[in-house]
C-alpha cells in the first residue's frame, strides 16, 4: 500500500465535500455541480500574537487568549479584525504572574492556571517552579484555588453553556471544578496524556492519539463511541510528538441539529451524535489548513456556512462558502515522495491555494510505520513509472537520483529556467545540480555542516581524523561526560559522512582508503565517547530522541542544541548540521555571547565546500503534466514559501536570505534551556539574530558551497549497518571497508 493525498478525495467511510464538479455537501446552495466551494479569508489581527489560543464565544464577542504576551484579543460577530488587551493585572498573586492556561466562561469571567517559583532566589538554569489555580471574576475580583490535586496536573480547562467548569490533566483524568469549595471531582480518565479537550453542547469530548471518548452531561455517564468516530481517529494518524490538550492536535465545536464540527490537520468535518456518517467540508491541501507552517488550533462556527479558524502561530482564517465560487477541475498534478517532506507539503498547500482548478494528488512510497522497505517503494515506482501512472514530479531525497538521470526518467529543466527563475532569485551553486550539461534536479533547502567548542581546540581541528584526535584527547580532561554528545555508531558515523562525503564518495565509486580512515576515525570516537557512559544513559538517549522533536539536526539528531552545553563545559565540542535559522544557526552564533573563548566553523575547515541538498525536485518524464510541474518548482522556490522555517532546511532564494538576515535589526530573538544530562543544572541561551558581522560570514560562506552530498537509502543503511558492525568491533576497519565498497559497487553496476 502506498498513502495518497488528494485534493479531491472519495473515501468509503466519509461522504466528503469537495470540489472538481461533483455533489457538494450540506451547506450547498447550487444545482450547478461545478459551482460552490469553502473561500479563505485571513482575519487581520491587531499587535499579531506570538501563538494562537483557543477560541471562545462570550457575550457576542469571539476571544482567544496569547499566552506568550499575555494579551486577550476579541472580535465582534462578523468583524474583519481582532483587537489586542493586556490581560487584568495579577499583581496579588504574585511578581510578573501571567496566566497559562485560560478558559472564558459564559458569565465574562475566567478560570486559569499559573507558576510561581519554588525558589526565586536560584539562578534561573536551576529554578524549579510549581502550578497554581486561579479565578477571576467578571468584575475582576480573584480567587485563588486550591483543588486539591497532589498528584494530578491540570492541562486544559473548559466550560459548557451553562457555566460548569471541567478540566484535565496530563495524566488523563477528567474533573468538575467547582469554584465554591475549590474542589475538583474527577468524572472519567482516557488512560493517557490528551491530545484534546473539549467540552461541546452536552458533551465532553477527550481523547488520546487512539482513542476519543465522549460523556454527557445530560445522563452523567460515558458514551459508547460510535464506531465511525473510531475509524475516523485512527485514519487521522495523529502525531502525539509534543501534543497535549493544552496544546492539541486538533479541535471541536457546537454545530446545529445535534452536531460537532471536528477540525484536524487533514480537514474540517461535520458529524451527528450517534450518527454513522463523518462529511468532509474542508480538505486541508486546498487551504492553509493543510501547510505545515500553520498548526491548526481552533474552530469556531459563526453559522452553518462560515467557520473561524486559528492556527497556533497567531493567524486566524475565515472559510466562508461561496454558492458560486468555481470547483470546477482544469488540470492535475501528480507528486511522489519517498517519505513525507514538510516543505514538500508547504508547497503543496501554496500550489493549490493559488491553483484551485488543478487536482493535486501526492503519493508517499513509505507511509510510517507501514512496513513497506525501500526496496518495495522503489519498485513500486518504477511500475507507475512504466506504466500510465507516473507522476510529474518526484522529490529525489535518499532516492538514488544518478540512476534517474542515467535512465532518462528525469526531464532536463534547463529548457524550463526561465519560467521557474525568471527573476534570477535562486543560489545556483546550491539550487541548481547539473549532471552531463542538464539540470535534472533543483533544491528547495540545504543543510550546512557545523562545528563549535572552544577557539584553541577548534585551531587544531583541520580534518575529521584531527577532530577524532581532539575528541580523545578531551576525554583526558571531560572524565564524567561525553565530550560531543556521541551515544550510538550511527550517529558517528552519519556525522562522518556528512563531513567527509567528497572524500568517499567518488565518480568511479567508493575511495576505499579513505573510507577505511573515516571508520577508524569513527571507531576511535565512539571508543572514547561510550567509555564514560553507562548503558541506561543510552537507553535513555536513544528513547527521548525518538519522542522529541530535534531543533537543530545530525541527519535527524541535535547537535547545535547540544552545542549549549558548551556553556556548562567548554571543553566539550559540538559537530553536526545546521537546517534553519531561529531555532539553529542563530544558537551557533550566539553561543560566544558570555565567553568569547567559543567559536563556531561551517564545515571541519574555513575552506569546506560541503552541503547537503534538501527537498530536491525533478521532473518525470514519463509525467502528463511537465507544465503544470515546472509551475510547481517555481512555487518551490517563491519567497512566500522560502521564508518560512520548518526546521529541515535553509532557503536557496536570495531575498528570503536578505528576509533573514534582516531580523537582526527588528526581532529580539528566542530563549533556549536544555536540560544537561549529565548534571542537575539546566543550560539557558538567549539565541540573537545574525548581525552584521556574523550575516557577512555567513552569507561569503555560501558563495564557497558547490559540493553536495548525497546519501541514498541504500547506501546510507550499507554504512550506518556495515560501519556499526565495526564500532562495535565485530568486524575490523579493513573488513568493513571492503564489506560497504562490495556493496555499493555492486548497487552501481544494477
Amino acid at each position: 500500500m502506498v498513502r495518497r493525498k488528494l485534493a479531491f478525495i472519495l473515501a468509503v467511510s466519509f461522504a466528503f465535500a469537495a470540489g472538481g464538479c461533483t455533489e457538494t455537501g450540506s451547506g450547498s446552495q447550487t444545482d450547478d455541480p461545478c459551482k460552490g466551494r469553502y473561500i479563505e479569508e485571513e482575519i487581520s489581527i491587531q499587535d499579531r500574537p506570538s501563538v494562537g489560543g483557543e477560541l471562545y464565544r462570550q457575550n457576542n464577542k469571539t476571544l482567544f487568549y496569547d499566552y506568550y504576551n499575555s494579551k486577550l484579543y476579541t472580535q465582534d460577530d462578523q468583524a474583519n479584525t481582532f483587537t489586542a488587551a493586556d490581560f487584568p493585572s495579577l499583581d496579588e498573586l504574585g511578581d510578573d504572574v501571567s496566566p497559562d492556561s485560560v478558559a472564558f466562561l459564559p458569565d465574562g469571567s475566567y478560570i486559569f492556571t499559573y507558576y510561581l517559583p519554588d525558589d526565586s532566589s536560584k539562578p534561573i538554569e536551576e529554578m524549579t517552579y510549581s502550578e497554581y489555580y486561579a479565578y477571576m471574576s467578571a468584575d475582576g475580583k480573584i480567587r485563588k484555588l486550591d483543588l486539591g490535586l497532589k498528584y494530578s496536573s491540570i492541562d486544559a480547562f473548559e466550560c459548557s453553556d451553562d457555566g460548569r467548569i471541567f478540566a484535565s490533566s496530563f495524566e488523563g483524568n477528567v474533573y468538575e471544578i467547582s469554584i465554591e469549595d475549590s474542589s475538583a471531582k474527577l468524572i472519567f480518565n482516557v488512560n493517557s496524556q490528551p491530545v484534546c479537550f473539549d467540552v461541546v453542547s452536552d458533551y465532553i469530548i477527550c481523547a488520546d492519539s487512539r482513542n476519543i471518548s465522549f460523556y454527557s452531561l445530560t445522563d452523567n455517564s460515558l458514551m459508547e463511541t460510535p464506531q465511525i468516530l473510531k475509524d475516523f481517529w485512527k485514519q487521522q494518524k495523529f502525531s502525539t510528538e509534543g501534543m497535549s490538550a493544552f496544546d492539541p492536535v486538533c479541535d471541536f465545536c457546537e454545530g446545529t441539529d445535534n452536531s460537532v464540527y471536528i477540525i484536524t490537520a487533514n480537514g474540517l468535518y461535520r458529524y451527528i451524535i450517534d450518527g454513522n456518517q463523518i462529511e468532509q467540508l474542508l480538505d486541508a491541501m486546498s487551504y492553509h489548513l493543510g501547510s505545515p507552517s500553520c498548526s491548526v488550533r481552533s474552530v469556531v462556527a459563526e453559522s452553518e456556512q462560515s467557520f473561524l479558524v486559528i492556527y497556533k502561530e497567531g493567524r486566524v482564517m475565515r472559510y466562508r462558502y461561496d454558492p458560486s465560487a468555481s470547483n470546477a477541475v482544469s488540470s492535475s498534478l501528480k507528486i511522489y515522495s519517498l517519505t513525507q517532506n514538510d516543505t514538500l507539503d508547504q508547497i503543496i498547500s501554496e500550489y493549490k491555494i493559488q491553483n484551485p482548478d488543478i487536482a493535486v494528488e501526492y503519493e508517499t512510497g513509505i507511509e510510517k510505520d507501514s512496513g513497506i522497505t525501500y526496496e518495495d517503494a522503489i519498485k513500486n515506482l518504477n511500475t507507475e513509472i512504466c506504466s500510465d501512472g507516473a507522476p510529474d514530479i518526484i522529490m529525489l531525497d535518499a532516492m538514488d537520483t544518478d540512476n534517474y538521470i542515467d535512465k532518462n526518467i528525469l526531464l532536463d529543466l534547463k529548457d524550463y529556467e526561465d519560467k521557474i527563475d525568471p527573476d534570477d532569485s535562486l543560489l545556483d551553486n546550491i539550487a541548481k545540480h547539473y549532471k552531463n550539461d542538464g539540470l535534472y534536479t533543483m533544491s528547495c533547502r540545504f543543510e550546512i555542516p557545523v562545528l563549535a567548542g572552544k577557539k584553541e581546540n577548534l585551531a587544531k581541528i583541520d580534518s575529521f581524523s584531527t577532530l577524532a584526535d581532539m575528541i580523545e584527547s578531551q576525554h583526558s580532561i571531560v572524565t564524567d561526560r561525553t565530550v560531543a554528545e556521541f551515544y550510538t555508531p550511527q550517529e558517528v558515523l552519519e556525522t562522518a559522512f556528512e563531513f567527509t562525503a567528497d572524500e568517499i564518495m567518488t565518480d568511479d565509486g567508493v575511495n576505499t582508503k579513505a573510507l577505511a580512515g573515516m571508520l577508524d576515525d569513527c571507531l576511535r570516537i565512539y571508543k572514547s565517547e561510550r567509555s564514560v557512559l553507562t548503558d541506561n544513559q543510552v537507553e535513555n538517549h536513544t528513547y527521548n530522541k525518538t519522542c522529541s522533536q530535534s531543533p537543530i539536526c545530525r541527519w535527524g539528531y541535535e547537535a547545535a542544541g547540544y552545542s549549549m552545553l558548551i556553556k556548562n563545559n567548554e571543553e566539550k565540542l559540538a559537530c553536526g548540521t545546521a537546517d534553519g535559522f531561529l531555532n539553529s544557526l542563530n544558537i551557533i552564533t550566539s553561543l560566544d555571547t558570555d565567553n568569547p573563548d567559543i567559536e563556531y566553523r561551517y564545515g571541519l575547515t574555513d575552506n569546506s565546500t560541503l552541503y547537503i541538498p534538501k527537498c530536491s525536485l525533478g521532473i518525470c518524464c514519463a509525467g502528463k503534466n511537465s507544465d503544470n510541474a515546472a509551475e510547481f518548482i517555481k512555487t518551490a522556490f517563491s519567497q512566500s514559501v522560502q521564508d518560512i522555517e520548518l526546521g529541515d532546511g535553509l532557503p536557496v532564494n536570495k531575498k528570503s536570505l536578505e528576509y533573514f538576515y534582516s531580523k537582526g535589526k527588528t526581532d529580539k530573538g528566542k530563549g533556549f534551556s536544555l536540560g544537561d544530562p549529565f548534571s542537575d543544572r539546566s543550560v539557558c541561551l538567549w539565541a540573537n539574530w545574525m548581525d552584521n558581522a556574523e550575516v557577512n560570514r555567513f552569507s561569503s560562506k555560501l558563495q564557497m558551497l558547490d559540493t553536495p552530498v548525497y546519501l541514498d537509502t541504500m547506501t546510507r543503511d550499507v554504512i550506518i549497518q556495515t560501519g556499526s558492525k565495526c564500532l562495535d568491533s565485530i568486524i575490523t576497519v579493513e573488513q568493513a571497508a571492503e564489506e560497504i565498497d562490495e556493496k555499493i559497487s555492486l548497487k552501481l553496476q544494477e
